[in-house]
């Protein structure tokens, strides 16, 4: 297993397999949702953009070639404090419990201090015990709270 920072140019290399991590990863958070393929791509053109002007670091897991987890993150500045954003990660299904998803974590929280980040932050859906149970093992703790309310028409 291999953990690598990619650029804009690798990210092009990888892309379809860091789309099918993202809808994997979606599909089991929002079960209910409705998720057009423009949402993927919009999605991934903007990674590929922030990766060309340097505003994104991504690093992905290989094992033989294979992307196996990826993380996006970028900088945000959170009141007095620079933080690094953690906008999308995610362990393919057939490869979680396996480390991964520590080593992925593990380079961006070393990014964030060999780059003078004062701490990382994300968002993390609610119903997902295991994603939360692995962050607070990681020592996050909840900081704030994400209210939603549907509007019916």
């Amino acid at each position: 297993m291999e953990i690598v920072r990619i650029s804009s140019v690798q990210f092009e290399q990888f892309r379809d397999s860091i789309e099918e991590l993202i809808k994997e990863t979606l599909v089991f958070n929002f079960p209910n949702a409705v998720i057009d393929k423009e949402y993927y791509a919009n999605t991934l053109d903007s990674v590929s953009k922030y990766l060309e002007d340097g505003s994104a670091i991504v690093y992905i897991a290989l094992n033989m070639g294979k992307v196996q987890g990826w993380i996006w993150c970028h900088a945000i500045q959170r009141f007095d404090k620079k933080r690094l954003h953690i906008a999308n990660f995610a362990v393919c299904k057939d490869s979680r419990k396996s480390g991964i998803g520590h080593k992925l974590i593990d380079e961006a929280e070393k990014y964030a201090a060999n780059n003078y980040y004062d701490g990382l932050d994300l968002l993390v859906t609610r119903d997902n015990v295991s994603a939360v149970s692995f962050y607070e093992k990681h020592g996050y703790e909840i900081e704030r709270y994400l209210l939603c309310k549907e509007i019916t028409k």
